[in-house]
């Protein structure tokens, strides 16, 4: 399933990342979240055509040193959910919100794979089928 990304703002910036380092610089943060295993939410899609997802918000983070540990790491200001879901359905592209201030950093670290535009396309590489308990039309794929 292809779906477009749909960043709420214009002060952060989507980039498809390395699901192996993304893990590794989110559990250097306090507010790792390990496990999700429930249904996306339905706010997660903000545009549907029909019954069917067309369009995905993603998770909004910053990337930096800006800590007392002092060390680089991925901390959620807003969707660490949605992220670990997209982790933990092996989605084929995990897509995530950057500050700016952190994208060289993280290119640098390998935690970047490309940038997006907003509007831009990613590939889940799987079809959802339910949102918070409702069923998701079937037999199409944007």
């Amino acid at each position: 399933m292809i779906l477009l990304v749909s960043v709420q703002s214009a002060a952060w910036i989507p980039v498809i990342v390395e699901r192996e380092r993304l893990e590794y610089y989110w559990q250097r943060d306090s507010d790792y979240y390990p496990i999700y295993g429930y249904l996306p939410h339905e706010s997660w899609f903000p545009r549907f055509d029909g019954n069917i997802p067309v369009a995905f918000r993603p998770g909004v983070a910053y990337f930096s040193k800006n800590n007392r540990e002092g060390i680089l790491k991925v901390h959620f200001n807003n969707g660490r959910h949605r992220t670990r879901w997209l982790l933990e359905q092996q989605a084929a592209e995990i897509v995530i919100a950057l500050a700016p201030e952190g994208i060289s950093e993280a290119r640098k670290c390998g935690l970047v794979h490309k940038i997006l535009e907003n509007r831009d396309t990613f590939n889940l590489g799987f079809i959802v089928s339910e949102i918070e308990g409702r069923k998701v039309g079937e037999g199409k794929s944007p």
